[in-house]
C-alpha cells in the first residue's frame, strides 16, 4: 500500500502553527543521550486514514491526547503522532525512532537547511523501500538541529498483532546506541548460531555411529530452533518474504513444531516407556493434538493458538521437570543434565517475559530479552548434548556390565562344556576299545568277502577272455590286424567276436558294446557272443543285416519274454558287424581284393584307403580326408540290440575293398574317454584325424600308438568306459 500526504512544507506549517495547543515539555537531547522509551512525551490523534489529504483546517480539529496504546482497538487504526523535542547544543543530532506497533510508519521533520524531509518504514513496507531495516521492527531514522522541533509520526496498522513476542515501545536510539544495538544482536546471532550448528554437527556425527532416535530428536530440535531463533530476529522474513507481514504466524508456526521435538526429545531420551508408561502414552496423544494449533494459526486464529499453546507448554514443561525428578531418583545422571538444562530455560524464558513487559529492564547485562532466550537457548541444548553423552555413557556401561556376565556365563558354560567332553571322551575310549575290536573282526570278515568276490569276478574274467576269440584264430583268419581291448573293470561289457563259415570261406567279426560295464555288462556279452555263434552256426546266416535281426529277436527271448514282468530287463547292445569275403584280383592292385558286408546297430565302421581317383565311385561315402587318404563311413541303424520302441529291420551295406585298406571297428569308450586341455571329451573327430595320421604304420604299431594318445589324453582322469577297436588291413 503506497501512502500519499498533502505536501510536506504545508503540512508541518500548519502542525507549527498548532504548537501552542500543546502543552507538553519538550524531550530535551543532547550528545549524552543514548536511548528512551518515549511513549510518555507523545500527543497521538486518530484519523480516518492515513492515504487521504489532511488540510490546515482538519488538522487543528484532531482531538490530540496523551499517548495510550490500551485505546488500540482489534480492527485497522490510523494515528497521527507528535513529538516535541529539544536539541540545546550547536550541532545536528542524528536519532533513530523504533517501535514494533504499526504496519505501515512516515515521520516528518524539518532539516537544518529548513527542508522538510520523511522517511518510512513499518510491518507491511517492503524491506527495499526502507532507510533502516533491523529484526521485526520499525526504525524511522532523523536528524535534529539545534533548537526546539515537532516531529510528526503518522501510523497505520490494518490488523493489531494479537501477541507479540518482543514488542518495542515508541523508543528513541541515538544513532550511535543504535548501531551498538545492531552489531550486539547480529554477533549474538552469529555466536548462537554458530554454537547450535557446531553442536548439531557433533551430534549428527554421533547419530551415525549409534543410531539412536533420541539424538534424531536432539538434531531436529536444534535445527528447528536455529529457524524459530532467525525468525524471532527477523532474518527469515527478511530474506523469504519482503517484509514483516507474516511474522507472528511463522514465529507460532515454527515455535509448535520446536515444542513437538523438544517433547519428543525428552520422552525418548527420559525413556517415558520405561519410566512412566502411562505418561507416555498421555505425551503421545497430547503431541497429536499439538498439531491442530497449526490449524488455527492457519486460520488467522493467532490469539486462540498462542492461549492454548501456553497452556500445552505450561503443562509439557510440568511433565518434564517431574520426569526429570523421578529419572534422578532412579539414578540416572542424564536425567540431572536434562533437568538443569530445561530449569536454565525457563528462568531465562521468565526474565525474557519480564524484560518484555517492563518488569526488569530492557537490556540486562548488555542482553535484551531476545538474546536472553538465545543464550539460555544455547545453555539448554549445550545441557542437553551432555545428556547425550551421559546416556552414551550409560549405555557404554550397561554393554560393559552385560559383557562381563556375558563372558562370566561364557567361561562357566565352558567349565561345563570341558567336565561333560572329558566325560564322554572317557566314555567314548571305552567304547572305542570295544568297537575297535568289533572292527578288527569285521574288517576281517570284509576282507575274506572281498577277496572272495574279487577271486570270482577274476575267474569270471578268465570265463569271459575264454568265450573271446584266441590270438591264433584272429592271426590265421587275418593275417594283418590289432585288437586294441582295455575293460574298464576285471569284466567287461565290451567284446570282440570272431567267426568263420568254411562252407562259404566267408570270415565274420565285429565289435560289441554291451549294456553298462563291469560285472552287469560282461554277463550281457555272454548272451551276446552265445548269441552270434548262434546265428552263424545253428541258423546259418550270412548276410550282416540278417544276422542282428536274429540276433534282437534272440535277445528278447534271452531278456524280455523270459522276465516275469514285461519290461522289467532293458538290456542290449550295440554292435559294428562285418562279412568277409576275399577275392582274387591276380596281383592287379586296381581291382578288389575282398567284398565287405556290414550292418551295424548304433556302431559305424570306418574304411580308410589312399586317394586314388578325384571323383571316385565312392565318394558319397566319405566323411573325412587327411594325409594323402580317405575316410569312408558305413552308417549302422540308429537302433539297439534289444528293446526299442521303434524297431525297424536292420540295413545290409557292401563294398569292395582294395589292397592296403583299413577296417575300423570300435566301441564309443576311447571317443568318450575325458581328459587332455580342460578335461574334456576325446570325440570321434579327433579320433577320425588321429587314424589318418597313422595310416604309414603297421597295425601291430597302430595299437601302440593308440594305447600311447589314449594314456596321454586320460592324464590322471579316470576311465569312463571299456574301450574295444578292432583293425584290419587288406
Amino acid at each position: 500500500m503506497r501512502l500519499e500526504f498533502l505536501k510536506i512544507s504545508s503540512f508541518l506549517a500548519a502542525l507549527f502553527l498548532m504548537m501552542p495547543l500543546f502543552t507538553k515539555a519538550s524531550l530535551k537531547v543532547d550528545d549524552s543521550f543514548s536511548e528512551a522509551v518515549i511513549s510518555k512525551n507523545l500527543w497521538m490523534a486518530e484519523i480516518s486514514d492515513i492515504d487521504s489529504a489532511i488540510n490546515l483546517q482538519q488538522l487543528q480539529s484532531l482531538p490530540f491526547k496523551t499517548f495510550d496504546e490500551n485505546n488500540f482497538s482489534e480492527q485497522a487504526r490510523s494515528f497521527v503522532f507528535k513529538l516535541n523535542i529539544e536539541n540545546p547544543t550547536d550541532e545536528d543530532l542524528e536519532f533513530v525512532l523504533g517501535t514494533s506497533l504499526f504496519d505501515y510508519m512516515s515521520i516528518y521533520y524539518i532539516s537544518s537547511n529548513g527542508k522538510a524531509v520523511t522517511s518510512k518504514s513499518g510491518l507491511k513496507i517492503p524491506h527495499s523501500e526502507k532507510e533502516l531495516a533491523m529484526g521485526a521492527n520499525s526504525y524511522l531514522p532523523f536528524v535534529l538541529p539545534k533548537g526546539k522541533h515537532s516531529i510528526v509520526i503518522l501510523a497505520k496498522y490494518d490488523k493489531k498483532i494479537a501477541y507479540q513476542y518482543a514488542p518495542l515501545p515508541f523508543t528513541l536510539y541515538s544513532k550511535k546506541r543504535f548501531d551498538d544495538v545492531k552489531h550486539h544482536s547480529d554477533s549474538s546471532l552469529l555466536f548462537f548460531l554458530g554454537a547450535i550448528i557446531i553442536m548439531t554437527l557433533y551430534n549428527l556425527a554421533l547419530y551415525f555411529v549409534v543410531r539412536k532416535k533420541f539424538y534424531l530428536y536432539y538434531i531436529l530440535n536444534n535445527i528447528v530452533i536455529m529457524f524459530f531463533v532467525l525468525a524471532l530476529d527477523g532474518y527469515l522474513e527478511t530474506q523469504f518474504f519482503g517484509n514483516f507481514q507474516y511474522h507472528e504466524k511463522l514465529v507460532l508456526i515454527i515455535g509448535n513444531i520446536s515444542f513437538i521435538f523438544y517433547m519428543l526429545f525428552t520422552k525418548s531420551i527420559l525413556n517415558f516407556k520405561k519410566w512412566d508408561p502411562k505418561w507416555n502414552n498421555r505425551v503421545r496423544y497430547g503431541l497429536m493434538v499439538w498439531f491442530c494449533l497449526l490449524g488455527f494459526v492457519i486460520a488467522d486464529m493467532e490469539k486462540v493458538s498462542v492461549y492454548l499453546g501456553s497452556i500445552g507448554v505450561l503443562i509439557g514443561y510440568t511433565i518434564v521437570i517431574v520426569s526429570s525428578i523421578k529419572g534422578i531418583r532412579a539414578g540416572a545422571a542424564r536425567a540431572k543434565y536434562f533437568l538443569i538444562g530445561n530449569l536454565c530455560y525457563y528462568i531465562g524464558v521468565i526474565i525474557s517475559i519480564m524484560q518484555i513487559n517492563g518488569i526488569l529492564h530492557s537490556t540486562i547485562f548488555g542482553l535484551s530479552s531476545l538474546e536472553t532466550i538465545e543464550l539460555t537457548t544455547m545453555i539448554q541444548l549445550s545441557l542437553f548434548s551432555l545428556t547425550l553423552g551421559s546416556t552414551i555413557n550409560y549405555m557404554r556401561e550397561k554393554l560393559d556390565k552385560k559383557e562381563i556376565e556375558q563372558q562370566k556365563q561364557k567361561q562357566e558354560a565352558q567349565r561345563k562344556y570341558a567336565e561333560l567332553i572329558e566325560q564322554k571322551n572317557q566314555e567314548l575310549e571305552y567304547k572305542v576299545i570295544e568297537r575297535t575290536q568289533e572292527l578288527r573282526e569285521s574288517t576281517l570278515i570284509i576282507e575274506q568277502k572281498n577277496k572272495d568276490i574279487t577271486n570270482s569276478i577274476t575267474y569270471a574274467r578268465r570265463i569271459q577272455r575264454a568265450l573271446l576269440p584266441a590270438q591264433e584264430l584272429w592271426t590265421s583268419a587275418l593275417s594283418q590286424h590289432f585288437v586294441f581291448y582295455k575293460p574298464k573293470d576285471i569284466v567287461s561289457g565290451d567284446f570282440y567276436w570272431l567267426n568263420q563259415s568254411p562252407e562259404l570261406d566267408t570270415l565274420f567279426f565285429a565289435a560289441c558294446d554291451c549294456t553298462g560295464h563291469g560285472v552287469p555288462g560282461a554277463m550281457v556279452s555272454v548272451v551276446g557272443v552265445n548269441n552270434l555263434n548262434r546265428c552263424i552256426n545253428e541258423f546259418k546266416l550270412t548276410k550282416p543285416s540278417d544276422i542282428l535281426n536274429r540276433l534282437n529277436l534272440l535277445f528278447e527271448e534271452s531278456f524280455i519274454m523270459g522276465s516275469k514282468e514285461k519290461g522289467e530287463i532293458n538290456d542290449g547292445m550295440d554292435i559294428a558287424l562285418c562279412a568277409l569275403n576275399y577275392m582274387s584280383n591276380d596281383g592287379n592292385p586296381d581291382l578288389p581284393k575282398a567284398k565287405l558286408q556290414f550292418s551295424g546297430a548304433n556302431n559305424p565302421l570306418w574304411v580308410i584307403r589312399k586317394s586314388m581317383y578325384a571323383e571316385p565311385a565312392y565318394k558319397d561315402l566319405i566323411i573325412d580326408s587327411g594325409m594323402g587318404y580317405d575316410l569312408i563311413e558305413l552308417k549302422p541303424n540308429k537302433q539297439p540290440i534289444g528293446r526299442f520302441s521303434d524297431r525297424k529291420p536292420f540295413i545290409n551295406e557292401e563294398l569292395d575293398l582294395y589292397e592296403n585298406d583299413y577296417l575300423y571297428l570300435f566301441t564309443d569308450g576311447y571317443a568318450d574317454q575325458f581328459g587332455g586341455p580342460g578335461g574334456k571329451k576325446f570325440k570321434h573327430k579327433q579320433l577320425k584325424n588321429f587314424l589318418l595320421s597313422i595310416q604309414e604304420f603297421e597295425p601291430d604299431a597302430q595299437k601302440q600308438l593308440l594305447y600311447d594318445k589314449f594314456t596321454e589324453w586320460r592324464g590322471n582322469e579316470e576311465q569312463v568306459d571299456d574301450i574295444c577297436i578292432i583293425g584290419v588291413k587288406i
